[in-house]
């Protein structure tokens, strides 16, 4: 986000250019800044493939990129493809992420979303195809908006099934049958008006408007949810927040990260 002197470090140890954002865009606006300099520099033409990489989630695996190349290739023949990964997601046409279950992972597997943390690859072609409003996010299923965008200008996003579900196996995840067995932390308050927010202005456009309210009313359980556990009003709060916005069609950096309301 700036830091003093952090281009010339890039170069030196990385190599690598450093395109400098000016202020904090988040994730969202981060990987849409980065693909708009290739694109207006010129380093890129559609045969490439373009990787987002979280630093706080590298590669597990030394391979991880030589796996994706070799899976996105196997399938290219057989359709146009805009995003591979290992891990995804779906988007139910009831408003609310489904989780696929251990069975369907297996071979290339239809999904909505690649999770930023598992550094997926998109196609430039694909990213050329489409808008950057996933770049208003600032913070937040920026890959689900992404995903969907990818989809609906005809290209497929798409997991591998079989590195799928090894990272179940990996991290004992085999055998759940809802998301909400899945164990996560408190998110903070300013994470969860972000998710919050999201999720609805996402459900509001690619789903039918009854999808919208179901998934309205199942983010704002959770809020509450996380109320009654943690005997504090922010979670709920921090979530009718971002869901209020969400319906007034309230985009960008908001709230500011670290902020406790």
């Amino acid at each position: 986000n700036g830091s003093k002197n952090l281009a010339d470090v890039v170069a030196r140890e990385a190599g690598a250019t450093y395109v400098r954002a000016g202020t904090n865009l988040g994730p969202a606006g981060g990987y849409a800044l980065g693909v708009r300099h290739l694109f207006d520099a010129k380093i890129v033409d559609d045969r490439d493939w373009i990787m987002f990489i979280d630093d706080d989630d590298p590669p597990n695996t030394l391979d991880h990129v030589q796996k994706l190349l070799a899976f996105s290739h196997s399938l290219q023949s057989r359709m146009p493809v805009g995003c591979v990964g290992t891990v995804g997601a779906r988007l139910g046409a009831a408003g609310r992420m489904v989780r696929l279950d251990d069975s369907l992972l297996h071979g290339p597997v239809d999904v909505d979303s690649i999770g930023n943390g598992m550094t997926p690859l998109y196609s430039a072609a694909a990213l050329r195809a489409v808008d950057f409003t996933f770049k208003d996010l600032f913070f937040g299923y920026e890959e689900l908006a992404l995903g969907l965008a990818i989809k609906k200008a005809g290209f497929s996003v798409l997991a591998d099934g079989d590195s799928w579900l090894n990272e179940r196996r990996r991290w004992g995840r085999l055998g759940l049958h809802d998301r909400a067995s899945i164990v996560e932390h408190e998110a903070p308050p300013w994470r969860r008006y972000y998710s919050a927010r999201n999720l609805v202005l996402i459900v509001r456009e690619h789903r039918a408007l009854t999808a919208a309210v179901v998934s309205t009313a199942s983010v704002i359980a959770g809020g509450a949810l996380a109320t009654w556990r943690t005997r504090r009003a922010a979670p709920l709060l921090s979530t009718l927040h971002g869901v209020a916005h969400a319906w007034l069609g309230i985009r960008g950096r908001t709230v500011e990260p670290g902020s406790k309301r």
